[in-house]
């Protein structure tokens, strides 16, 4: 009795040690993915989307202006009509605004890199 549970024991540790050996080897191989894709993220997806967000925030300024410069434009047609129908009630215009994009800013991006390494790190350490 004693031989087969030592025997059990030893095969159950021996499984269990296997296991172990397995899931770290897994995890080194995900934080590797992890290690590359932030790479790639640092070198080029995020130069990439500041330029992008730079392109729309002049876009969004030019098109700012030529609304500006229309109103102007349409509001002095209008003050001339007041001016020469004074005897007839204005009408009212709305001013609509667009919003821009959502601009993701660099220090959110390097504190969420910075939680994520954290995490793989602490995880390493368990394992």
């Amino acid at each position: 009795d004693v031989t087969e549970l030592s025997h059990s024991l030893e095969q159950n540790s021996g499984d269990a040690a296997d296991l172990e050996r397995r899931v770290a080897g897994r995890f080194k191989v995900i934080w590797s993915v992890f290690r590359a894709h932030s790479s790639a993220e640092d070198e080029f997806i995020w130069p990439a989307l500041q330029s992008k967000q730079k392109q729309q925030r002049v876009e969004l300024e030019q098109q700012a202006a030529r609304r500006l410069s229309e109103d102007s434009i349409d509001n002095n047609a209008n003050i001339q009509n007041r001016l020469n129908n004074a005897s007839h009630s204005p009408e009212g215009g709305q001013v609509q605004e667009d919003g821009g994009p959502s601009i993701i800013e660099q220090e959110e991006y390097e504190e969420d890199h910075a939680d994520e390494e954290r995490m793989f790190r602490s995880m390493d350490a368990l394992l």
